[in-house]
């Protein structure tokens, strides 16, 4: 990657107390950049040198960052592509880059995070494709001089971290409904499958005979469907209603969720996941004041609503996989409902620029919804 810390305790030095000395230098000058409060831990991690936890009065359960450290005299320094990667698609706290100039003991830094998608992305969108990446530290990133916009940094990688999830599965859902609907061979199957469904149903109804599977699969429809009414009767937002609703669809589930059509099961599993979305996110979202913000909330209750959506977005591509587009389409929906219902809430508490794109992504859901959906109305526009 670079001389880091750790690079650096590997170099074979001329004489032992060289590399003492160096190494003793570059604790030195970070140690007396940082607040005395906050808790510097070594790491033995592949990616990073330090974890740090900044503990003050505005953050009382402190705030989490990773740390590299180089040492190289310029401010362009080289770093490999499989690291940024990970550090933007895998770290779950920001991570910055210190580097110190050991001759005149300055220091400069660079958000990692921020770096990644505000400039690299937006300047060479083919930089994932690279080896290495060379980066620019801000000449007026200096420690301490700029600890103030660094530790401000810090609490914005930290958003950009939590908004970044529901990125991800957008990202996702998005790229799995665009293979598929690029895929003449999945549509087809699909289109068969809704075909052959349909034809099983049109005879059932109309032949005098009684097949007992197709009865109970018909009574579990049935049943299930009805709970679903029942629960969209309700005022889903009321934390009350909410829980009676998922619990009515919970029953019919419990009781008819295994002979039930795949349809009626995934529609159903995904209206449980939507409203377990709800009311976590409300729930955490209503106990902050103006004295708290994101941050200050434990990540367990952030862990809720995330593993809410997780599901739904679960739940779309298994039904994708099945055949089973109309409820794909139907889930679709209601993950942009999760966007659309999150909006202002993100809206008070993070930059605008965050939260704009969740707009976007509502709308983009909404319109690959109806895309599904008219494929399955309308096969033989396909198919002409």
């Amino acid at each position: 990657m670079f001389n880091s810390v750790n690079c650096l305790e590997m170099i074979d030095h001329s004489s032992p107390s060289s590399k003492m000395k160096s190494t003793s230098k570059l604790h030195e000058v970070l140690f007396n950049a940082f607040p005395i409060s906050w808790v510097i831990t070594k790491s033995d991690h592949h990616y990073w040198d330090y974890d740090i936890e900044i503990l003050d009065r505005h953050t009382p359960k402190g705030v989490h960052f990773s740390l590299i450290i180089s040492h190289d005299p310029s401010q362009s320094l080289n770093m490999t592509t499989d690291a940024l990667k990970w550090y933007m698609d895998e770290a779950d706290k920001p991570v910055i880059l210190v580097n110190i100039n050991i001759k005149d003991g300055t220091s400069s830094w660079l958000l990692l995070q921020d770096y990644i998608q505000g400039i690299l992305e937006v300047k060479n969108t083919h930089w994932r494709t690279m080896q290495q990446i060379t980066l620019e530290i801000p000449k007026h990133h200096l420690l301490p001089a700029s600890m103030n916009k660094f530790i401000s940094s810090v609490y914005y990688g930290c958003e950009l971290l939590y908004i970044k999830q529901f990125y991800n599965y957008f990202n996702n859902i998005h790229k799995h409904i665009s293979e598929f609907l690029n895929s003449p061979a999945e549509i087809k199957r699909a289109i068969d499958l809704e075909a052959a469904r349909s034809s099983l149903g049109q005879s059932c109804t109309s032949c005098n005979s009684n097949d007992p599977l197709t009865e109970l699969i018909q009574e579990a429809d049935q049943k299930i469907q009805s709970s679903l009414e029942q629960a969209q009767g309700m005022k889903v937002l009321d934390p009350k209603d909410n829980r009676t609703a998922y619990y009515c669809i919970s029953a019919a589930m419990d009781l008819y969720g295994s002979r039930a059509s795949a349809e009626i099961r995934y529609t159903a599993l995904g209206e449980m996941s939507f409203y377990d979305y709800l009311l976590n996110f409300m729930k955490t979202f209503e106990s902050l004041t103006p004295r708290t913000n994101l941050l200050a909330v434990a990540p367990v209750e952030h862990k809720r609503y995330f593993s809410a959506i997780q599901d739904l977005t679960n739940l779309i591509i298994g039904s994708i996989n099945e055949g089973q587009i109309i409820a794909a389409s139907m889930l679709t929906i209601r993950l942009a409902d999760t966007y659309l219902f999150a909006l202002p809430y993100l809206m008070s508490c993070l930059d605008q620029p965050m939260t704009a794109p969740l707009m976007e992504y509502a709308q983009s859901l909404l319109m690959l919804a109806h895309e599904m959906a008219s494929l399955m109305e309308y096969p033989q526009n396909l198919l002409q």
